[in-house]
């Protein structure tokens, strides 16, 4: 758990990293992954030289709760751009209006940065978002992951 909670982590810094381009953002990241490959490691040898204990592990659980969570970091950055678009679009410094009457949006209303993170998080959206669905579907109708 303490894993999944670390990785969370270094995509949600590694996110306001691409936003805000802070020095101190990237050196708490580097850390953050630094802690996860020693954990990872201290976890891979435990689980492989207790031979009961991987048995007893239920691979299918563990990676559908965690592409649960992989998809629920994308969606939440996906709506978090979403809603500063729409905040940005309804205010008045974004748009101006041509000599026809109509609503034109100036191109400072999408960051570029934005625009990265919301393709970067496609992937990681809709791959993993399919796997816990899929197997979400399958556990309803057939009570099995």
């Amino acid at each position: 758990m303490l894993l999944e909670i670390t990785i969370a982590l270094s995509l949600y810094i590694l996110v306001q990293d691409l936003l805000h381009k802070d020095n101190k953002r990237k050196r708490l990241l580097i850390g953050i992954i630094i802690w996860n490959v020693i954990y990872t490691l201290i976890i891979y040898i435990q689980i492989h030289l207790d031979l009961f204990f991987t048995g007893t592990l239920n691979y299918t659980f563990i990676f559908w709760i965690l592409s649960g969570l992989i998809m629920g970091v994308a969606l939440y950055y996906q709506m978090l751009i979403i809603v500063n678009l729409y905040k940005r679009r309804r205010d008045r410094e974004f748009y101006h209006y041509n000599i026809f009457g109509k609503k034109v949006f100036k191109k400072d209303i999408v960051l570029i940065r934005e625009l990265w993170v919301f393709l970067i998080t496609i992937p990681f959206f809709l791959l993993p978002g399919g796997y816990f669905v899929a197997r979400l579907i399958n556990f309803i109708l057939y009570d099995r992951l």
